[in-house]
């Protein structure tokens, strides 16, 4: 009989072609792979104890002699004696994580890629044994473990190839290694530079708006600062390539909601400078979002235009550019802030921008960053200017008229802040500030924040803990009223129930 055996991905046992007997039987087949993982052979007490481990050691016992009868004949290749469990292959039977184990241990790279290539997914995913948690537990762990090897040995195969300027095969290298895992952005780079070096510049940019639009569609966030670095680069190639690639055109902001409209969260404008990614377990404030947006998207451009969607809006602020998100500690103002941007940051023709005030001589440095490659573009490093003509060029853009928004994080100090501010231009100005009181010159409108309210607290904490039975979440209630609907206080006990899920609130 030929066996082939298939750990990566989903599990297959397969003899003479066909699927085995052996797969109807999760435990018997968890006992072969388990065995083939770990390359030795196995106390039966420590089997016993891994598959049944919440009974005693001799019903445990008598649970694996069951167990090994049934599977005898579709399982030859285990050897039983009184006190261990082995495996003994056929000289036939092939077996996946035997041909990649032994190729991450290579160092030869075409070995190593032939053993890569057998990688078809995570080892033995979405495999699972029902009342063997301890076995659950080693599987997850080795899994992770076996992962971050492959992920070890795809950047130790990519740098060869980049050395050996062997595009072709780096760009089938990159590829694979994409499908294991499409989030990860290192392999994204990668494949652009591959792309790139081999002449596909078109390729390799058409690779980065699929990376933006993945990791967008699946965790809400921007690309990493230097995956878009590589993008910029790569246009930039494209125009001193004479038209590789269609000329980049001008980013456009969508047209503006309406004013009591909440937008859902979107792409940030290209060149943003926003050192979050947007939390997924951001709950709640659509008053206070709103508030913020009727206050601070450019409404007169739209009725300049004579947009529809001011028609009929009565609840319009009078013009104010600078709005400070005010109250204690432990708020969320700098998640709002967050939130803000990724739900009203497309509509600023001129981009989104943060900067950090926490500490005030690293502002400067901040706001020279903004004006760099990866964010206005007003000038590279080849150009040697120092910080405070860094700094001037990002103060004069900002008096343009073109309209931007500028979220000062942690600003408690006003001499800072009107140090800093565009006096005009088109500017907005969202603030973060435990200071609930402005000089009036400075024509900061104050927005205080409160707790959350009780329903949005336990719908936070159900968000964190969906591991929870029904009869469980009753409890929640009483969680959030005993932390004041704070929403730092949610947080951290969402967080905590989440990670030790064997903890009931």
């Amino acid at each position: 009989m030929s066996r082939t055996i298939k750990l990566f991905g989903s599990l297959e046992i397969l003899d003479n072609g066909r699927l085995s007997p052996l797969m109807t039987r999760s435990k018997g087949s968890a006992l072969l792979a388990y065995l083939l993982i770990t390359n030795q052979s196995q106390a039966r007490t420590h089997i016993a104890d891994l598959f049944w481990g919440d009974t005693d050691t001799h019903t445990a016992l008598g649970n694996l002699r069951q167990l090994l009868h049934k599977i005898r004949h579709d399982a030859p290749e285990l050897i039983a004696t009184r006190q261990t469990i082995a495996l003994e292959l056929a000289p036939t039977t092939q077996v996946d994580y035997t041909a990649v184990r032994t190729a991450l241990n290579q160092d030869d790279i075409t070995q190593l890629d032939e053993g890569l290539q057998q990688v078809t997914g995570d080892l033995l995913a979405t495999f699972y044994v029902e009342d063997s948690p301890y076995f659950n537990e080693w599987l997850t762990l080795t899994r992770e473990r076996l992962r971050a090897e492959i992920m070890d040995a795809y950047h130790r195969l990519c740098t060869a190839y980049e050395e050996a300027q062997a595009w072709e095969a780096g760009i089938n290298a990159a590829r694979r290694w994409l499908m294991l895992d499409d989030l990860y952005e290192p392999t994204h780079r990668w494949l652009m530079r591959f792309l790139t070096a081999n002449g596909q510049v078109a390729a390799a940019r058409q690779q980065y708006e699929s990376c933006r639009v993945r990791l967008w569609e699946e965790l809400g966030v921007e690309p990493e600062a230097a995956t878009q670095q590589l993008a910029n680069q790569l246009e930039e190639l494209a125009r001193k390539k004479g038209g590789v690639l269609t000329a980049v055109s001008r980013w456009q902001p969508d047209p503006l909601p309406h004013p009591n409209t909440l937008p859902e969260p979107g792409l940030l404008p290209p060149h943003a400078i926003l050192p979050y990614r947007r939390n997924p377990d951001f709950t709640g404030r659509e008053v206070d979002l709103r508030q913020l947006g009727q206050w601070l998207l450019p409404w007169e451009e739209a009725k300049e235009i004579g947009d529809w969607r001011l028609e009929g809006s009565t609840n319009l602020q009078s013009p104010i550019s600078t709005v400070a998100i005010t109250g204690m500690g432990g708020l969320g103002k700098t998640q709002l802030a967050v939130e803000f941007a990724y739900r009203y940051g497309r509509f600023y023709a001129g981009g989104v921008y943060w900067v950090s005030f926490a500490e005030a001589e690293n502002v400067a440095e901040e706001m020279a960053v903004i004006g760099g490659e990866r964010g206005m573009q007003l000038y590279t490093e080849a150009d040697k200017l120092t910080i405070a003509d860094k700094v001037g060029r990002v103060q004069r853009a900002w008096q343009e008229p073109i309209p931007r928004l500028l979220i000062f994080d942690n600003c408690e100090d006003e001499a800072l802040f009107s140090q800093w501010r565009p006096v005009s231009g088109g500017c907005r100005i969202l603030l973060t500030s435990r200071r609930s009181e402005w000089v009036r010159d400075l024509g900061v409108a104050a927005h205080p924040l409160t707790t959350l309210a009780r329903s949005e607290s336990v719908k936070l904490l159900q968000r964190m803990t969906p591991h929870l039975l029904p009869k469980e979440s009753h409890a929640l209630d009483h969680i959030a009223a005993d932390l004041g609907d704070l929403p730092l206080a949610i947080h951290l006990a969402g967080s905590f129930l989440h990670r030790y899920q064997r903890i009931t609130p």
